[in-house]
Formats: structure tokens, sequence, C-alpha cells
């Protein structure tokens, strides 16, 4: 549901979005693919999970996860122990787009 509101807000929450050329038109020119590099740098102030006990500390993690054409590619940063108010995670992503006109980016933040 979160990757559905995060494509449809795209063109004002209408709920519509026309389709890429190439999806609407005999020999329309689809995008060629990409690379994509991306950094996941820190956090900052976490809140604990709601079923944690008092002075329980979190060990975060994200996960990106990239979708499109039928494939979702994830991975995941390293956890980082004991730390929710300033974790550091300094980790580079690099991912295949093979088609940027249909593929949605998800950052997820596990605590």
């Amino acid at each position: 549901m979160q990757m559905n509101i995060g494509k449809f807000s795209e063109n004002g929450g209408t709920g519509y979005i026309l389709k890429p050329e190439y999806m609407r038109k005999d020999g329309g020119a689809k995008t060629s693919s990409k690379k994509l590099k991306l950094t996941v740098i820190s956090a900052q102030q976490l809140p604990k999970p709601n079923q944690s006990t008092k002075g329980e500390v979190i060990d975060p993690y994200v996960q990106v996860e990239v979708s499109g054409e039928g494939e979702t590619v994830v991975k995941k940063t390293k956890y980082i122990d004991d730390n929710g108010f300033n974790p550091v995670f300094n980790t580079e992503f690099e991912f295949d787009i093979v088609n940027p006109d249909v593929t949605l980016i998800r950052f997820v933040v596990y605590v």
C-alpha cells in the first residue's frame, strides 16, 4: 500500500497516472537503463517499538527496496548496536534500474 500511495501521489493524489509513452504508442521510445548510486548516511532519535521495555536500547538498520518491471531488489545496511539516538550507517548501495519510468524506491527503517 505504501508503494501504491507513493506512486499515485505523483499526480497530485488524483489516483491516475498516464502510462509512459512507450506503453501507449507503438514505437514509443523506452527510457534507457540507469545506474543508481545512493548512500544511507544516518538517522536521529528513532523511537522504540511499542512493545519495548523501559531502558531497552534499539539496534536499527535501513532496508532499501527498488521495485520495477516485476522485480524487487532489497539491500540492507549493517545494524547499529545499541544506538537509536544517532546511528551512523554510511553504507553505499548501487542498483541497476532497467526501466526508470516504472521503478519505485522504498526506504524502511527497522528498530
